[in-house]
């Protein structure tokens, strides 16, 4: 007995084009090697698993395989019932409305499990003697086993199917079932593997610049992105759940900021169907009561838990719970989704919510010129922040330009002039003329506002949105700065974010560890100068710090290069697609050249 841990050799990747999975799990002590294919249904609730078992001994062996189901359901453990469905030999697992089913069979045998058990957490020792109780049902803080044994001759292998689906009601969930086996489980995973493949490859990309690595993320991280997109339009930063534990909280809410720049990503990709959804959603989810947008929501649509406070102790007074730059993303990236799309495709998101967003956004400023106080990019800081104002004038010239294609007149003239007002105020109260570099912003406490000198990665963002050419010598000294004071020193480089970023910090003598999307902000610059070899390098080195199957992390361990935080980030795989993009355009116009 061994359950799939440490003791097994796991090999985790991804069948070419899809994100069906391609895992390889071999144990040298029970000499069995097991090939597994995981995928969603393309047109259905259902997880699919097929197990190849491979028996590696000479005779032929009984192997029973089991399958431990221990589900958090409307995210508590507690009121759920899990039951033994003699009927379809399934197992259920459910609380209100939501059920869930365990099926499979063993190739050559009547479909249903072969053992059972449910009980209070824990249950899955009772597997660990080969034989499972049947106990048939346990209500409370429950968790359930679903077994299957098959016979394998020796240096033979046999296949299991596995699969687990989730309904409204029981009748539902055991039609569902009849379904799956009707349509035969092989069939489901041959179905999503080709609607992934159809959906990758409707919008081609000429490789031919690229090395096959390279490529490969490209792919990966595009399907990545899709699987990241709700039904309704919500974008989840990720699905990872392994942060849970330590934090009490997952990345699983859809943020406007990340939403915004992975729907840019995906408009320059050619997948405009799947960013006009999100636009919608974002549309939906504006509350009547704020012209802005929250720091995060839910996937249907309503608000996400915060650590964005309504009272300000320092100042001891309340404050405006916004984080003004995801609401100006939103704004910017709707106005370049008017470039890829369908003609007419953005006019009624246009006049029916985001030209009152931009509205607020032309007023909420102060009379220097500068945006009112908010939340930074990285959530963490209240206070006037120059990535924020670059985010705004990029959304308020975004605004502008669809003003000018669905009116009225006016909108666009003072979208512009609210625009040109805060980007002369960056350039004159955000800019070091001493350091020759942008500073990071304004901080706000009791005694007055306070520069904060610290270079940081977001600062790309002038230039990346629009408000000054990357060749600009004040950006110039910017983006150097922060390659030169936020490269890691160690053998495994990259970029932090700022100097002591305590996030997930591993090493207090380095500035941070370094992210995936601050090391390909760097290469978009470099990119923007038409260097190359620079560019490929930082690309490569994306490249290198993907797990085997393609996943990208949000960020890694400065001396390992392991992944520390959430995998994958859908935000850091939409950075790469874009930058990807990048690279390939000014490949073509230096060949050209």
């Amino acid at each position: 007995m061994a359950w799939i841990c440490s003791t097994w050799q796991i090999e985790r990747r991804y069948r070419p084009q899809t994100l069906v999975t391609d895992v390889r799990a071999v144990n040298p002590r029970l000499r069995l090697q097991l090939e597994i294919n995981d995928a969603m249904a393309p047109d259905a609730n259902v997880l699919v698993r097929r197990v190849v078992v491979h028996n590696l001994a000479a005779n032929e062996r009984e192997v029973r395989l089991f399958w431990h189901l221990d589900l958090d359901i409307v995210e508590q453990p507690f009121a759920t019932t899990a039951l033994y469905h003699p009927d379809t030999r399934t197992i259920l697992i459910y609380k209100g409305h939501v059920w869930f089913l365990l099926g499979g069979y063993s190739e050559g045998e009547p479909l249903g499990l072969a053992q059972f058990t449910t009980g209070f957490r824990g249950s899955y020792r009772d597997a660990e003697d080969g034989w499972l109780n049947g106990q048939a049902v346990a209500t409370g803080n429950v968790d359930a086993v679903g077994g299957i044994n098959c016979q394998v001759p020796g240096r033979g292998s046999h296949t299991i199917y596995y699969w687990l689906l989730v309904a409204p009601g029981m009748e539902e969930a055991i039609a569902a079932h009849r379904q799956v086996a009707f349509r035969r489980p092989e069939r489901l995973l041959d179905d999503a593997a080709v609607t992934m493949q159809g959906w990758l490859t409707a919008h081609a990309v000429d490789y031919q610049r690229l090395p096959a690595k390279l490529a490969r993320l490209y792919e990966v991280s595009l399907l990545v992105i899709r699987s990241a997109i709700g039904h309704e339009g919500a974008i989840i930063a990720s699905p990872d759940s392994t942060i849970e534990r330590p934090s009490r909280d997952t990345y699983q809410y859809a943020w406007p900021r990340d939403g915004a720049l992975v729907a840019h990503a995906l408009d320059v990709a050619g997948h405009t169907e799947e960013s006009h959804r999100f636009f919608r959603f974002c549309a939906e989810a504006l509350s009547g009561s704020v012209p802005w947008l929250w720091q995060k929501y839910n996937p249907d649509g309503s608000r996400g838990s915060t650590w964005h406070a309504m009272f300000n102790p320092q100042l001891r007074a309340p404050q405006m719970q916004t984080q003004e730059d995801e609401t100006a993303l939103v704004i910017w990236a709707l106005a370049e989704h008017a470039h890829y799309c369908p003609d007419g495709c953005v006019e009624r998101l246009y006049t029916n919510w985001a030209r009152n967003v931009a509205d607020w956004l032309a007023t909420y400023r102060r009379r220097d010129g500068l945006p009112r106080p908010s939340f930074n990019l990285w959530e963490e800081s209240y206070g006037i922040w120059t990535f924020t104002t670059a985010a705004v004038v990029a959304g308020l010239n975004g605004a502008a330009a669809m003003a000018h294609a669905y009116g009225p007149e006016e909108e666009e003239s003072r979208f512009r002039q609210a625009a040109q007002a805060i980007q002369e105020a960056t350039a004159s109260k955000l800019y070091d003329e001493k350091a020759r570099r942008f500073i990071t912003g304004l901080r706000i406490d009791e005694q007055g506002e306070h520069p904060v000198s610290d270079v940081d990665a977001s600062l790309f963002g002038l230039w990346a949105l629009g408000g000054f050419a990357p060749n600009d010598p004040r950006i110039v000294g910017t983006m150097q700065a922060i390659e030169r004071e936020l490269w890691v020193p160690t053998p495994i480089g990259g970029v932090a974010r700022y100097p002591n970023d305590r996030y997930y910090q591993r090493d207090p003598a380095l500035p941070g560890n370094p992210w995936i999307i601050t090391t390909l902000w760097l290469a978009e610059w470099y990119l923007a100068l038409g260097q190359l070899p620079r560019a490929l390098e930082l690309l490569n080195w994306v490249a290198d710090r993907a797990l085997p199957s393609g996943i990208l992390p949000e960020q890694v361990d400065p001396h390992t290069g392991e992944p520390v935080s959430v995998s994958p980030l859908t935000w850091s795989h939409s950075a790469y697609a874009l930058t990807i993009h990048q690279y390939l355009r000014v490949g073509r116009a230096a060949q050209q050249a």
